[in-house]
C-alpha cells in the first residue's frame, strides 16, 4: 500500500459484526467474528 497524497491524514474506520441476539449463530460466522476480534485487538489500531 502506498500513500496517494503524502501527509494527508488517514481516517480510522471501525469494523462491526452485527447479528440478531438470542438466535443461533452459525459456527463459521462465530469463528470469523472471533478471528477479527483477536486479530485487530492484538495489533491495535496503529498496526491495522
Amino acid at each position: 500500500v502506498e500513500e496517494a497524497i503524502p501527509g494527508l491524514p488517514v481516517e480510522t474506520l471501525g469494523i462491526y459484526a452485527v447479528y440478531p441476539p438470542g438466535r443461533f449463530t452459525q459456527p463459521k460466522v462465530r469463528a470469523f467474528i472471533d478471528f477479527l476480534a483477536k486479530r485487530y485487538t492484538e495489533k491495535g489500531p496503529d498496526n491495522w
